[in-house]
């Protein structure tokens, strides 16, 4: 099992781990730690903006706010309740915060992660096409012969996107 820098297991077991899309890292916090080439301190603080809203907080380092992504529990259910609305936050958020394109694939590996399921690469095509019809991701071809390549083309986050279009 692989460490993080600030001494945390990262991925000792994925379904039961607050962080679901970082591999190196442990949390949201040391991603942004790492990006920004600081040395790890517990009491600092990066102010983030909010996926559900445009509201501003302070992501903190403790294990319980490290993987923070919006600013209250009322913005994280409103996002969370709407139908599928889990499933496409995780898909969404993976696209968002991808510096590169994903693949179907890379989705679907990401799905074995979290608590929902997607029945192969075909399944997370499918889930995929949803957002590529409005104009949320867009596909890239990667070379003749290869798996397209998503990236994200919206100037919304995505909690704002599934609140947008959800029903």
């Amino acid at each position: 099992m692989s460490k993080c820098f600030c001494g945390r297991p990262t991925g000792a077991d994925w379904k039961y781990s607050r962080n679901k899309f970082h591999t190196n890292v442990c949390s949201r916090y040391c991603q942004l730690t790492a990006e920004k080439n600081l040395a790890f301190k517990v009491n600092r603080t990066f102010t983030v903006e909010c996926y559900a809203c445009s509201n501003t907080f302070a992501l903190k380092s403790q294990y319980n706010h490290a993987n923070q992504r919006f600013c209250c529990q009322e913005c994280s259910r409103n996002v969370l309740k709407v139908k599928g609305g889990r499933k496409h936050y995780v898909i969404l958020t993976a696209f968002y915060e991808a510096r590169t394109g994903l693949t179907a694939e890379d989705i679907f590996t990401l799905s074995l992660r979290n608590t929902f399921n997607i029945k192969g690469p075909r399944g997370a095509a499918s889930a995929i096409r949803k957002w590529v019809i409005r104009g949320v991701l867009k596909p890239e071809d990667v070379g003749k012969g290869m798996a397209k390549s998503y990236v994200w083309n919206s100037d919304l986050k995505p909690g704002e996107v599934i609140l947008r279009y959800g029903q």
